[in-house]
């Protein structure tokens, strides 16, 4: 059995690894390469990330069952966490770059 060290290595390497999308994201739009319309590309990109977000939280399970290492199941949580703030970051920048948020274009 693993070591608790091990364990929150892993944690820490995930939580970083779902993190450093969204920072290069920002680091590209702060930069102006994110071309003539950055919240378009802001949007668009949190969007994806997103999606395959929710496809690795939903493949753990599996991958659990397949492999039976405890590591997939400890950071199921954590991985379906990010995908709600990967969908939350996509709700609010269609709501902030594409609606200017002016909620009667939603009609």
């Amino acid at each position: 059995m693993a070591s608790p060290r091990i364990w929150l290595a892993w944690r820490v390497g995930v939580f970083l690894a779902a993190l450093a999308p969204l920072l290069f994201w920002s680091w590209v739009v702060a930069n102006n390469a994110a071309g003539p319309e950055p919240g378009r590309y802001l949007l668009l990109n949190i969007g994806i990330g997103g999606l395959w977000m929710l496809l690795l939280t939903l493949s753990l399970t599996p991958l659990t069952k397949l492999t039976r290492w405890k590591g997939f199941a400890l950071i199921r949580r954590q991985l379906g966490l990010w995908t709600l703030a990967y969908a939350t970051l996509h709700m609010l920048s269609y709501a902030l770059f594409i609606l200017g948020l002016n909620w009667a274009l939603l009609k």
